[in-house]
């Protein structure tokens, strides 16, 4: 009994699934094989430069070196005609030109400078230096001498006599003078002066002042 109901409730399922089963459109998926075979070509693709699609390659701009500027040269600088400030100068009256009355007997045989330096008060003053230089015949001359050594008092206090020469000579701007103190430290500026080859004319007195 129980079997023909299990026989008779599979039935009943079958014949319902029927039913539905019209009421629904059955879809065939058919899968077409192509019985050709196509060919397949292979193509190499052809790399075209990048200069020839119509793209202008851009222009590389050409860097031109900078000039150099070639620097002035600067002006060498001259020395500025600065004042030397001495504090002695020429007397008035000097130089003066006369016979050597110190030595009479050498007569023409003897040529030499003598005289004095003062300070402002008029006082004559000693141990400064006098320095004469020049030329005799083309050979240097250098003479230095103090103040206060003339002998015999014979230019006055403290002169100073300084000889050259034992004979005359004619000369222009050959001979100079300057003063100094013991330390070097400079009193006056080169003062050039004239010799003569005359007898009478041996001497020459050169005095200083304090200005």
């Amino acid at each position: 009994m129980k079997k023909m109901l299990l026989v008779l409730g599979l039935l009943f399922f079958f014949c319902s699934a029927c039913v539905l089963l019209e009421e629904f459109p059955i879809i065939v998926i058919v899968t077409e094989t192509s019985t050709s075979q196509s060919t397949a070509v292979t193509r190499t693709p052809t790399i075209i430069p990048s200069s020839t699609v119509g793209i202008t390659p851009t222009k590389t701009a050409t860097i031109m070196p900078t000039a150099t500027k070639t620097p002035s040269p600067s002006p060498t600088p001259q020395p500025s005609a600065t004042p030397t400030a001495v504090p002695y100068q020429l007397q008035s009256g000097s130089p003066a030109y006369t016979a050597n009355f110190g030595y009479p007997e050498a007569g023409c045989n003897w040529l030499g400078v003598g005289g004095q330096i003062f300070n402002e008060n008029g006082n004559p003053i000693i141990n400064l230096v006098v320095w004469i230089r020049g030329k005799i015949n083309g050979t240097p001359f250098e003479s230095v001498v103090l103040t206060g050594t003339a002998e015999g008092d014979k230019y006055g206090p403290g002169g100073y006599e300084a000889v050259i020469a034992n004979t005359v000579l004619e000369s222009s701007g050959v001979f100079s003078i300057q003063i100094l103190d013991l330390s070097g430290n400079v009193l006056t500026d080169p003062i050039s002066f004239d010799t003569h080859a005359n007898c009478g004319q041996n001497l020459i007195l050169i005095n200083f002042t304090k200005k």
